[in-house]
């Protein structure tokens, strides 16, 4: 009897016993849709190991028109918000104290790379934000949840 439960509960798979999922805690969305106008976003799932993480994409006008110094604009928004650099390459990674359990990453809309077949989301929303900011000055932020 016992080895025809280990059998059932080893073939059940993660629909019954599903992993852990990593997401950053909502209050960091809300605290970055203060620093402009969100005009696009996606999530991208990414499973690994029995663990999904969740990162989150936001597509960001700052109301800078400048596309080189849109960069500069939101880190200076973000500085404003308890936001710190840890590194000052592109893409630009930030970390708070406030929200110990996320790192941001930001780049301009035109240096943003992504997988277009892991993440067709991520696609759909930058062509989205083209459209409806009619600007390349925007800023894409990925917001990744740290195990801890």
């Amino acid at each position: 009897m016992l080895l025809l439960c280990v059998l059932l509960i080893s073939g059940c798979g993660s629909w019954m016993f599903p992993g852990e999922e990593l997401r950053v805690d909502p209050g960091v969305i809300r605290d970055i849709r203060n620093i402009g106008k969100v005009v696009a976003e996606a999530k991208v799932e990414t499973p690994w190991d029995g663990t999904t993480t969740v990162t989150e994409v936001l597509i960001i006008d700052v109301g800078n028109s400048n596309a080189q110094r849109v960069i500069e604009k939101a880190v200076s928004l973000l500085q404003g918000i308890g936001w710190k650099i840890v590194d000052r390459r592109l893409p630009v990674e930030m970390t708070s104290d406030k929200w110990e359990n996320t790192v941001l990453g930001l780049e301009g809309i035109d240096s943003y790379r992504f997988d277009e077949l892991e993440a067709p989301q991520v696609e759909k929303a930058i062509k989205d934000a083209r459209v409806q900011a009619m600007s390349e000055a925007l800023v894409v932020l990925e917001l990744h949840p740290v195990d801890g």
